[in-house]
This record gives C-alpha cells, structure tokens and sequence, in this order.
C-alpha cells in the first residue's frame, strides 16, 4: 500500500514537472496573432498586379519610325508617330529642369525631315505668270521651282491684294513680294507715260534693321539687270541722304521706319503713285518698339491705301485686260504687304482702325510656328559659371564652321566677346552699341567668312541671309519664342548646304518653361504656342513683376 501511494506520488510530481517545462518552452515561442483588413489586402494584390504588368511594358519598344528626339535619358527618346499624353507631363525629357539636380541632363530634337519650305509636288514659275525675263533671271540664279509661301502669294499680290505673307525663316519670303512687285511696277511703266516723279516711289520697302535694309537692297540691284528700275536705298538721317537720294526719280525705296517717318515730317516723299507699301519682319515692326513710327506712317497715307476686299479685287482683276505681256491690274489705291516668320499679333487693335482686316488676303504656311524639322536643336542643362567654359571648349573644337552666338543684349554680349578674345578666339561683336558704319563692315566680314564667329545679340536674328552659319548657339537663352524661331533661321536656310545645328544653354528655371514649350511641340507635333513678338511689353511686364517681388 505504502509503495503504491509512493509510485502515484512520483507519476503526479513528474507531470507537474513536464507540464511547467512545457509552459516555459511555449512562452518563449508565442506569437501573437495579427489581422489584415481585406481592402488593405486587395489593394496590395491590384498593386502586385499592376507591377508585372509595368515591368512586361518597360521592355524596349522597337520603333521603325523616324527618331525626333534623342535624349540623354533614353527612356524619354521620342519617334515619329509615338503619342504623348498631356495629362502626363512627367513624360518631358525637361520636366525636372527646375530643379538644381537635373544640371548635366540634355537632349536633341533630330533633324528627321527635309526642309518644309521645299514643295514636294514642284511648280514652275511659269505657273505664277510672271514675265519671261523674271524667269530667265531665275533660272540663271539656279532657282528652277517656287517655294510653298512664294507658290502661295505671287498670285495675290500680282492680283493686287493686301497680303499678310507669314512663313517660315529662309523660305523665300523677299523674293515671294519682290518679283511680283519688279513685274507691276514694270507694267505700270509700260502702260503709263511720264511714270517718272521725283520722290515719289511706286513701292516702299520698310525693314526694322540698316543690315537687312542693305541685303533687299542688293537683291534689288540683282533683279535690276534685267528689269532697269530705280531703287534708292535711305537709312539714318535724312539730312545726310538728302543731297544723294532724295532729288531722284525712284522706282522702289528701302528704308527704314525711323528714316520714312523723319521724311514724311519733311515732306520729302509723296504718295501719289505709290503701288506697294511692304512691312518686311512685320511681327517686328508693329512691336511697341516699332509701332508709333509705323501708325504714323499709315495715317500719312492712308487715303491712299486700298481698302477693296478680296472679292471685289478679283473681280476687279477679271474684268481688266490689257495688251502688254500679262494684264496689269487696274485698280486704284496702294497695296499692303506684311511679311514676316511669325504671324503679327493683334493686328486689329494696332492698325485696323487704318486698314480693314477682311481686305487683307492671309498666306502662311504648313509649318509656320513649327519646330523645324530639317534642324537638329540641342538643349543643354547647366550651371550659370559653366556657360563660358562649355563656350569655350565648343569655340576650341570646332575651328571650321561658321558660328553665331547670341546674347540677351549689349553688355552680355560684349563680355563674351572679351572672354573669347583673352582666350585666344578670334571672334566679331555685332549689337546696338557698334557704329552702324563698322557694323555694316563687320557683317559683310562675317559674310565673306573672313572670321568664323560672331557674338551678337537679337539686332542680327531678323530676316538676315546667312546660308553659310552652320551653327547657331543661344548663349543666353531667349525669354520669348518669337525670338527662338528668328535665332534658329539663322541656319538651314534654301540655298545653305552646310549641316545645321543649334545648341541652346539653359542655366535659369524661368528659361525652362520656354523649354518646355519646344519640347512639347515636337513631341505632339504641332505649333509651338505663346508666340509673341511684343518683346518691349513683355520686358516692361517682367521688370513690373520682378519690383514686386
């Protein structure tokens, strides 16, 4: 009995004795029990869904298409055709330029295409009835077809319309309003006895610079070979020109806004057989700048200016005949031709109280506004103490072609001139401070290819002809697109056989909303939007907002 309760004693003890190592090796191990709400579980499996399936799309597109923009991030490389989403504006290559860390990141919008202003079904220029000896001037110039804007207005300026002639830089425009013009002055001379007059031109050529005022004037002297008329060429006071110019007989007057409106004061010019008034770079002209010399100019004549709509010109034109090679147009009143690569804003409010905006006939052109495509446009993400060394290096390199480099205005320009001097590159300064005698010598210099680069500001990005410059760099960057799309025609031009290319510094956050606009535009494939050409109202709204600030 003894035993028997002694062995349940020891069987008790040793249970006690396994249940407590048991507990003890159980409370080291407890793990306590967690509960996931199911949306916080459906969401995390849409969002594993939704990374498989971003990483089957992440693998490399193959695109057979053109490359229209190459970047320096691969990933943001864009090709003809591709979509680009504009709710989406991460997917710029520039988007993150605001930033301090985006310094070093660049990219390229490539030159995919042809130039636009040659037409890909071809006219003759027999086609535009222009007389026999202006063709034969043509065909020895080398010029065998029209251009898209010069197929577009000969037409209706020949007709005799108010013509708004906005197109592309380096398409054509002076030729596209002076042959008709050489051809209704000829024919108005033909029919027209005594047609002679002193002071008292048929056509009036009104540009915003002396330099391009001097290159019309010598496509003029050109077509005068073959056409004997009389131009006569007026810039800077009229004191100075009166003894030269102003006592002859004048078929066609280049001249300057400053330099017209100083002679009507003094009744120098009369208006009484003038046929053609041109505003060539227009969008420049009726700037604020510009636009009080010009208003004037209109008021002075505008009894004379037509004011017919396109309708009853054509019906005008239908009725008249004539015996000389083609009909002259034989309606009274002088015509207005505005020509420029961007279209004038606000027209109404600075002249339609003058001329009537439904009498003028409005040309342009398919790409007019466009990112050129025949260009390759490079941007550049920088510090603003890395611009003269990238400058510099660039100058170093490329010892053989012809290069523009453009500064926001005189004084940037004049130290990068200095800069470039002290560090043994040959370079010319050309802006608004240079006496316009020497900076006449310096541009026919530059135009020789006596010296390869020239510093300038915007004085030289309006309508100057320089099919040589191979490359055009913005040393600053421009503040507006009107002036981009000047700097850029700088190259590229019909007639230039050099391989163009543009590279644009941009060192400042407000630049790269300019930046994202190009960019933008290539990528989608249409105009470039906010072109305005107002810089003086724009400036002065700028410096009012950086008082505030």
């Amino acid at each position: 009995m003894n035993l028997t309760c002694v062995w349940r004693g020891l069987q008790q003890e040793s249970l006690l004795i396994a249940l407590t190592v048991r507990y003890m090796s159980t409370a080291n191990k407890f793990i306590p029990r967690i509960t996931i709400p199911q949306k916080m579980v459906l969401n995390l499996n849409k969002q594993n869904i939704r990374n498989d399936r971003t990483k089957r799309i992440r693998k490399p597109l193959k695109f057979k298409s053109p490359l229209v923009i190459s970047c320096h991030r691969e990933k943001f490389n864009h090709h003809k055709g591709q979509t680009y989403n504009d709710f989406n504006p991460k997917t710029l290559a520039s988007y993150g330029w605001k930033h301090r860390k985006s310094v070093g990141d660049h990219f390229t919008l490539m030159d995919w295409n042809s130039n636009p202003a040659v037409v890909k079904k071809p006219k003759s220029f027999e086609d535009l009835n222009l007389m026999s000896s202006l063709r034969d001037y043509l065909s020895e110039a080398g010029l065998s077809t029209p251009t898209d804007v010069q197929i577009q207005a000969i037409p209706e300026i020949l007709q005799g319309s108010n013509v708004i002639c906005a197109a592309e830089t380096g398409s054509g425009k002076t030729l596209a309003y002076l042959l008709p013009i050489f051809q209704l002055i000829k024919q108005y001379n033909d029919v027209v006895t005594n047609s002679k007059h002193k002071n008292s031109p048929k056509s009036i050529i009104i540009v915003p610079s002396r330099e391009l005022a001097i290159q019309i004037m010598s496509v003029i002297k050109d077509l005068t070979k073959i056409m004997p008329l009389e131009p006569q060429l007026i810039l800077g006071k009229v004191g100075s020109m009166e003894k030269l110019v102003l006592n002859n007989n004048m078929d066609i007057l280049v001249t300057t806004s400053g330099a017209l409106k100083a002679m009507l004061a003094k009744n120098r010019i009369k208006f009484h057989n003038l046929m053609q008034l041109v505003l060539d770079e227009a969008d420049t002209l009726l700037d604020d700048s510009f636009q009080s010399d010009i208003v004037s100019i209109l008021n002075h004549m505008k009894a004379h200016i037509k004011t017919m709509s396109p309708a009853d010109l054509s019906a005008a034109a239908s009725s008249s005949s004539s015996s000389s090679e083609h009909a002259a147009i034989s309606v009274s009143g002088t015509q207005i031709i505005l020509a420029g690569a961007t279209l004038p804003t606000s027209l109404d409010a600075k002249i339609g109280n003058i001329i009537p905006l439904d009498t003028f006939t409005k040309v342009t052109t398919e790409y007019l506004h466009h990112i050129p495509p025949h260009i390759k446009q490079k941007f550049v993400r920088l510090l603003p103490s890395e611009k003269p060394g990238f400058v510099l290096k660039f100058a170093k390199k490329n010892k053989m072609s012809s290069v523009m480099l453009f500064c926001k205005d005189n004084s940037s320009s004049y130290w990068l001139y200095k800069f470039l001097e002290e560090n043994g590159v040959s370079a010319a300064l050309f802006n608004g401070n240079v006496f316009a005698e020497e900076r006449k010598d310096i541009y026919e210099k530059f135009m020789n290819q006596e010296f390869r680069i020239l510093v300038s500001t915007d004085i030289a990005s309006r309508g100057l002809d320089t099919t040589h410059v191979q490359t055009v760099m913005n040393y600053d960057f421009p503040h507006f697109v009107s002036d981009y799309i000047h700097r850029v025609g700088r190259v590229g031009r019909l007639g230039s056989n050099a391989t163009s290319e543009v590279i644009s510094l941009v060192a400042h956050k407000y630049e790269v909303e300019i930046v994202w606009l190009l960019e933008m535009a290539a990528r989608k494939m249409t105009k470039v939007h906010n072109v305005n050409a107002n810089i003086k109202r724009k400036l002065v709204g700028r410096h009012v907002q950086t008082e505030r600030k």
